[in-house]
């Protein structure tokens, strides 16, 4: 089996799928594969990657558009055709799969959110996508909702595979929690940080000595600033930014909450509760959420854009210290099963599998 692979990302400058590459990328490394990270659209890098990982940042640097990434891809594929290559954001997939036509090269795509909103608002490239993704020779989702939404027929070529945490999070023993609630996102419209907020002022009511802290960046921190301001949470609600040591800015916070309208498998929310930090997460589409908190025993589930549930999930959690250490127990045993060696395992026997299924064919 070849032990070339190319993961093909837009950019490395923060988000979910980003971390994720980071992290496979070094397991794949240390498990003695070759590893090539092609950029097409930025050459920033804000995760930490091994030294030996290959860096091809020839589209950024000549500037290439839809046709032009295409055919860099592919050029990729015809140079080394036994490289197998990964790409993880919508855009990115049907451009790796268009590449990959007629090629040796095997194609991994994963879809890391809701597939009933891929693609926004263009709505032909949304209605054909399912059938278009399924030509890629394995897909890799996060939760079995979204492993359904496509079409059975090629069901075989479907995986499920959780998000590895990063290696570096720590364990610390934390005897008593900060008056804090975190929350680690982009400052996007499907986040619902103003459902968050709202919520808070009704914890902040009963419990005036907590503060929320947000971290992360995006376009709605303006709006979000208005919104703090008119609902008088003033020096309450506190904007963080990103940051790289946020493990030891969250580690000891009395809570976590997720308050997203859709989401495939928050990063930040299986880091927090891996943290062992009280979680609270909306039971969003496409049920990553679900997939690893069960709700009652290591965090809670409460409905999308229920601002009473959410609400009252926080008062619990604040209320009751035996809660706080129950979910804390609970939801750090989670350490080993999303651990990165252990999930880059499971990425690594996908490509194996269709290694075997290759030679099965040539065989025939």
């Amino acid at each position: 089996m070849s032990n070339r692979i190319c993961f093909v990302m837009p950019t490395m400058s923060g988000g979910g799928a980003e971390r994720v590459v980071s992290v496979l990328a070094n397991e794949f490394i240390k498990a003695g594969y070759d590893v090539t990270l092609m950029l097409t659209n930025s050459t920033q890098i804000v995760y930490d990657l091994d030294k030996r990982i290959h860096i091809d940042t020839g589209c950024v640097t000549r500037k290439l558009g839809f046709i032009g990434q295409v055919r860099a891809i592919r050029e990729k594929m015809k140079a080394v055709p036994e490289m197998a290559f990964i790409s993880m954001m919508d855009n990115q997939n049907l451009f790796t799969l268009l590449a990959g036509i007629g090629q040796k090269n095997k194609v991994i795509i994963s879809q890391r959110n809701d597939p009933h909103r891929a693609f926004g608002n263009r709505r032909f490239i949304s209605k054909i996508h399912p059938w278009l993704y399924t030509c890629a020779d394995k897909v890799v989702f996060q939760t079995y909702d979204a492993r359904d939404f496509y079409p059975k027929y090629a069901r075989r070529k479907y995986h499920v595979i959780l998000n590895p945490l990063n290696e570096k999070l720590p364990i610390r023993e934390v005897s008593n929690r900060s008056k804090r609630v975190v929350t680690v996102c982009r400052l996007h419209a499907q986040k619902n940080l103003a459902l968050a907020i709202d919520a808070f002022k009704e914890l902040n009511s009963r419990f005036p000595e907590y503060v929320f802290e947000i971290y992360g960046e995006g376009e709605k921190e303006n709006e979000l600033r208005r919104h703090v301001h008119d609902i008088g949470l003033d020096g309450k609600v506190l904007f963080k930014g990103f940051r790289k040591d946020i493990y030891d800015c969250i580690y000891d916070a009395t809570m976590f909450v997720l308050s997203s309208d859709f989401e495939g498998l928050s990063n930040s929310m299986i880091e927090a509760l891996a943290l062992g930090i009280p979680t609270i997460a909306t039971d969003c589409p496409i049920g990553g959420s679900r997939m690893v908190i069960e709700n009652g025993v290591n965090g809670y589930l409460v409905p999308i854009r229920n601002k009473e549930r959410l609400a009252d999930a926080m008062i619990d959690i604040a209320s009751h210290p035996d809660v706080q250490r129950r979910f804390s127990e609970q939801s750090s045993l989670l350490r080993q099963k999303l651990s990165a060696p252990s999930i880059a395992r499971q990425w690594l026997s996908v490509i194996t599998i269709m290694h075997r299924f290759r030679l099965k064919m040539k065989e025939k």
